[in-house]
């Protein structure tokens, strides 16, 4: 396998697709488990990105098989997953106008990392390490709380997208059929930080705080930002740094006090601790709560690309492609282990195959341990609870009609 692993990327992604990927866990969740669902799959728009950003949408597959056939044989670049319509996607040039129209979707939320390069210290555009990993971290908290406990939501999956940003998909049927007015109110609901650097005001936060964002605040964002980010960022350590905080505070007396005590101590390591320690006495002697409450958000809140959520029929990357730049596995992210997961230990395409190689005639439907862990928190994660909200739903229709 060591001639392969050092070919050129598009052969090492045809072994991928001829021996790695998983098709029959992917049509199972594209098809939502057959039954009254089988015509999903056939009617899901599949778009494929093929070498030289050749760009081919409304692919469609009435099987598994044929899902299988036509991958490997497009080698595509990228895989994106598009709505389901009321008819094949393959067949819509056959269709009057609008007579073809989108009829249920995931919800998606897209997050991506380059547009933290105001609050990060450690890297921007689109490199990653484990240190800004802890924004998608708190994202992925925060959405995994708000789809459960808010709307009630049961069948999220989170996914790395290969290289710098997060995917999160929910499931749950009620989800899929909501309209394009219900999303747009959805995300207007989640859409939180909306300010650029033009703006001193980053959120639209108001007063009171609603109880699901002051519970966020509580819970979620004020933890991991005095734990997770302040003191391995150290994001208010420059000047510039300080400036961009301070602009935040709505109060010249303060301003200027932290201003004067901070100039001595500009670009020492760690100064970051005390300098917040520093805002919260004054802003809480002012009775300024709402600013530091502000200020975190700002820091921490999921940055959410509200034009994917918004629309049943956007495009979003499937789960188990490979990013064509970084190499590296759109994998499945457990919300438990969130702290324990290296966006620089993702394996590559070249490790998969090399594993595959090592591991070649046992068993297993697929050859490669890395891959193998990945699939089993697919299934264990989000298909299995996906079969069994699937059952419920079954048992109580039968049961209506046994009635």
């Amino acid at each position: 396998m060591s001639s392969i692993a050092g070919a050129p990327f598009e052969e090492k992604l045809s072994f991928y697709y001829g021996h790695l990927y998983p098709y029959r866990q992917m049509a199972e969740w594209l098809s939502y488990a057959g039954g009254e669902h089988e015509s999903i799959l056939a009617r899901r728009e599949f778009t494929f990105t093929l070498k030289d950003d050749i760009y081919v949408r409304y692919r469609s597959f009435a099987s598994v098989e044929e899902f299988q056939q036509e991958v490997k044989k497009a080698c595509p670049f990228k895989i994106d997953l598009g709505a389901v319509y009321n008819g094949e996607p393959s067949k819509k040039k056959g269709y009057a106008e609008g007579a073809f129209y989108p009829v249920q979707r995931e919800i998606v939320f897209d997050i991506d990392l380059s547009d933290y390069d105001d609050v990060r210290a450690c890297c921007e555009g689109a490199s990653i390490c484990s240190k800004c990993w802890a924004f998608m971290a708190v994202a992925i908290r925060v959405l995994n709380k708000v789809c459960r406990e808010e709307f009630g939501f049961e069948n999220l999956l989170f996914v790395y997208s290969g290289r710098r940003g997060v995917h999160c998909w929910v499931a749950d049927e009620r989800a899929r059929t909501y309209s394009n007015e219900v999303r747009s109110a959805l995300t207007d609901y989640l859409f939180v930080v909306t300010g650029n650097e033009k703006t001193a005001k980053k959120t639209n936060l108001r007063e009171p705080l609603h109880p699901t964002f002051q519970s966020l605040y509580h819970e979620v964002l004020l933890p991991a930002f005095l734990k997770d980010l302040l003191p391995v960022q150290d994001f208010i350590r420059t000047e510039a740094q300080a400036d961009f905080l301070l602009k935040m505070v709505n109060n010249d007396d303060i301003v200027a006090k932290l201003r004067s005590k901070w100039r001595s101590s500009h670009d020492v390591p760690g100064v970051s601790v005390a300098r917040w320690k520093d805002l919260e006495k004054e802003c809480t002697a002012h009775r300024l709560e709402s600013t530091l409450i502000e200020i975190v958000y700002t820091y921490t809140y999921p940055r959410l690309d509200a034009n994917v959520t918004r629309q049943m029929n956007h495009l979003l990357k499937a789960p188990f492609c490979v990013h064509p730049k970084s190499e590296r596995l759109c994998v499945i992210l457990d919300p438990s282990k969130l702290s324990s997961f290296n966006p620089d230990e993702v394996p590559t395409l070249t490790q998969l195959i090399e594993q595959y190689g090592k591991a070649k005639g046992s068993n297993d439907e697929n050859s490669s341990p890395v891959l193998q862990e990945a699939v089993s928190n697919f299934e264990k994660l989000f298909l299995k609870p996906l079969r069994s909200s699937l059952m419920k739903k079954k048992v109580k229709v039968e049961g209506a009609l046994q009635w």
